[in-house]
């Protein structure tokens, strides 16, 4: 928000009525009766406390999803809340004059709302409502949940869970995780863990939502699930919540639309391992899952020959991932697999990987491990591998020393690497200017298959 507009709505917008109204409930000092004094007052936090507190459940709502916009909004966006008084006839200006009452008497004279004037032919179509920035950060929570347990709760994503446990049953068919040469898949690609998030939040709309018999795809979608995130998000560590807690919110942002039903979506939720519950006095609670902080000796043990096996039964998803990157498993029983080193993926990996919990324990646990992580610290920054690169033999001594030449130019914007006395390397992209230099040389070109 710019102080331009603060400005603006201090002096020329607020009426002398709205001003005294704001300093009242705001408890600003009598010094803020200048407008000066009170546009240095407007955006300090004195009173807000105050004034949350004696909002309604679903302004707070409403202010929580004008916030996530981070935009103006012109006075149609609070019909989701104040609506009812609409007048469904008339000019724009007769037909919205009851709900800017309403966002006047109850937001703006509050001191919670900058307003400001963009395009349009009335003053009505013209006003613009933002919360500004300052006020945003001190919103209440969006759920305050009602009931606190410290324990577990709860989990539903044990179909999952499954579907990890049937790799080692090659007689199942397994559409989501795989074996393929050694590499835990998903996909048909190495194990991610971001992109396992991500279908598996699609599976949790699909579970609530049937498409529409008008249109191929369902009728709520991604932005949903963000909105949940963010308003989980605000709430306190052991804090547990009711489905019917959502209402509200969802109502306001799905308004005119009809909102989801918040039993299935919480139900859907914990089936999918986004949510874990609670049973308490016949009633379901439900909040997000903290990370766990498993310890790698929980999922993961040695056996009698000193090989890492991995407890599919245990260990937790976020975890997959880093060993996907640095191992080759094979079924060791029904519910484990056997881990060896894949020196190739060691190589490829990050520091952070490397630097893990997970992998410093098998090096100290697991003589493989321990054996190819020496490997990798002696060659690792020693040797590169590339792949957008070409090799090509040249032998003939004459036109190496050609090539060698011309490619020492700067200007031909172009490094050759002279591998030994046989072979050389180029990038792959300039392919074309070497066969140029080599054909112009006199020379023939052989190219072997890839």
């Amino acid at each position: 928000m710019s102080t331009q507009k603060l400005t603006k709505m201090c002096q020329n917008i607020l009426t002398d009525a709205d001003i005294k109204t704001i300093i009242k409930h705001r408890n600003f000092t009598k010094e803020a009766n200048s407008r000066a004094v009170f546009q240095t007052f407007f955006l300090s936090n004195t009173g807000l406390q105050e004034v949350f507190a004696s909002l309604t459940k679903r302004e707070i709502s409403l202010l929580h999803l004008l916030k996530r916009r981070n935009e103006e909004v012109d006075i149609s966006f609070f019909e989701a809340l104040y609506g009812a008084k609409k007048h469904n006839y008339g000019t724009f200006t007769q037909q919205h004059t009851p709900i800017f009452k309403e966002v006047q008497q109850k937001l703006l004279r509050k001191g919670l709302l900058i307003i400001s004037t963009g395009h349009g032919t009335t003053k009505m179509e013209q006003w613009r409502f933002e919360l500004p920035q300052e006020f945003a950060a001190l919103l209440p929570p969006l759920i305050t949940g009602s009931l606190t347990y410290e324990g577990a709760g709860e989990s539903g994503s044990q179909w999952l869970r499954k579907q990890l446990i049937a790799i080692t049953n090659p007689t199942q068919n397994t559409q989501l995780f795989s074996l393929q040469q050694g590499h835990l898949c998903w996909d048909n690609k190495v194990f991610s863990y971001s992109k396992f998030t991500t279908w598996n939040r699609k599976q949790w709309l699909k579970l609530l939502w049937k498409p529409d018999k008008l249109f191929t795809e369902p009728v709520y979608s991604e932005p949903l699930l963000d909105l949940l995130d963010y308003a989980l998000d605000t709430m306190a560590p052991n804090q547990w919540f009711k489905a019917q807690e959502l209402t509200s919110l969802l109502k306001l942002y799905f308004h005119p639309r009809a909102a989801p039903n918040v039993q299935e979506l919480c139900k859907n939720g914990w089936q999918c391992g986004f949510l874990i519950r609670h049973r308490h006095q016949d009633n379901d609670y439900y909040k997000v899952p903290s990370q766990p902080k498993v310890a790698p000796d929980a999922y993961m043990s040695i056996d009698t020959n000193g090989n890492a096996i991995l407890d599919l039964q245990q260990v937790p998803f976020t975890m997959l991932e880093i060993l996907a990157t640095i191992a080759r498993f094979t079924v060791a029983d029904k519910q484990s697999l056997l881990m060896e080193p894949d020196i190739m993926q060691l190589g490829e990996a990050e520091d952070k990987i490397l630097e893990h919990p997970i992998c410093l324990w098998l090096q100290k646990q697991a003589q493989s491990f321990q054996q190819a992580f020496q490997t990798l610290d002696k060659k690792r920054g020693k040797q590169l591998l590339h792949d957008n690169l070409y090799i090509a033999k040249v032998t003939d001594l004459n036109l190496r020393v050609q090539i060698q030449k011309y490619f020492s130019n700067k200007s031909a914007n172009l490094q050759v690497i002279m591998l030994n006395e046989a072979y050389i390397a180029f990038p792959r992209d300039h392919i074309h200017q070497v066969q140029k230099l080599v054909t112009k040389a006199g020379f023939a070109i052989k190219t072997l298959p890839q």
